[in-house]
């Protein structure tokens, strides 16, 4: 038996879960990432009378993709929304930090 918590061990045994697919699905969104330029969003912003850089374009879908993954827990379990909510929920935090957004 180990010696670290529970709380750990279990955590490590989901993050491990979350790593292969989102390392999977890196290749998989590597353009999107980089390149979209998130034209839909930066139109309705507009419309909205706001003005959105690219990077804050692509921090706000990946917040909706979260939200979305969130919500389909109303269905009943999935293993898919954990995984893929776990993903996008880490991804998010990791653009906003890049974005200078700490707090």
């Amino acid at each position: 038996m180990s010696n670290q918590p529970r709380f750990n061990r279990m955590a490590d045994a989901g993050i491990e879960e979350i790593r292969a697919i989102y390392t999977q699905r890196g290749g998989e969104y590597a353009d999107t990432m980089e390149e979209t330029r998130w034209l839909t969003m930066l139109a309705v912003a507009k419309r909205m009378g706001i003005e959105l850089t690219n990077d804050q374009a692509r921090a706000l879908a990946i917040a909706g993709l979260c939200d979305i993954k969130y919500w389909r827990n109303l269905g009943g379990f999935k293993r898919d929304n954990l995984v893929d909510g776990g993903a996008y929920n880490a991804y998010l935090l990791g653009e906003l930090k890049s974005q200078g957004f700490e707090g």
